[in-house]
């Protein structure tokens, strides 16, 4: 949400052209859970250069999943894959 929120932040550019990594562990969307901080496009949030219509959809079931057809509308060739967000008891 801001550039303080980013898990890096206390410890970038660094000093004297030497970067610290003091995040350790915690880089990317781990660093955010560990701080307890919001994002601006969370996991699974769908950011593409085309778009999809979820109109008439085909649903059909494969293996252990489902498989769900929608149309892509955009300009761009592009692929939508439904993500799963266990941690958060939801499907996107």
């Amino acid at each position: 949400m801001r550039l303080e929120d980013v898990p890096s932040f206390p410890t970038y550019p660094g000093d004297q052209l030497h970067v610290r990594y003091g995040e350790g562990i915690f880089v990317g969307y781990c660093g955010y859970d560990h701080m307890k901080r919001d994002v601006a496009f969370p996991f699974g949030h769908g950011l593409s250069y085309t778009d999809f219509n979820y109109r008439d959809l085909h649903v059909t079931t494969a293996g252990e999943g489902i498989d769900v057809t929608v149309s892509n509308t955009g300009a761009c060739d592009g692929r939508e894959v439904v993500q799963d967000d266990s941690r958060q008891g939801r499907r996107r």
